[in-house]
């Protein structure tokens, strides 16, 4: 995902939005799912843009009031995963704050 959204945002010189399906959140011991898991859970809803010869990844820290990110399904019993809401809360009483956090890298991608 973000590799393709580099690429978009190169050829347009445009900010590219970042925008994983909720299955992409899913814990996996495939090692090309993990980390794709691991890029959504950081970089969902955010922005990428080229800036020369870095790659930026924008995101704005914020919880939604409620959402619930499935993790794993146990056969027989559920899925087990987290609610979004209860990090939320902890923002509104000032236990974490919001903003925006931007990620830079060398450009490696042509």
């Amino acid at each position: 995902m973000v590799q393709r959204s580099l690429k978009k945002a190169q050829a347009t010189n445009q900010p590219v939005r970042l925008a994983w399906p909720a299955s992409a959140y899913r814990l996996s011991l495939d090692k090309d799912e993990y980390w794709e898991a691991r890029a959504a859970l950081a970089l969902n809803g955010g922005y990428v843009r080229v800036d020369g010869d870095r790659a930026v990844a924008r995101v704005k820290i914020a919880y939604p009031p409620k959402s619930f990110a499935p993790l794993f399904t146990i056969p027989g019993i559920g899925t087990i995963g987290v609610e979004e809401g209860l990090f939320w809360l902890l923002q509104q009483e000032g236990w974490f704050t919001s903003g925006y956090v931007e990620w830079v890298a060398p450009r490696s991608f042509k």
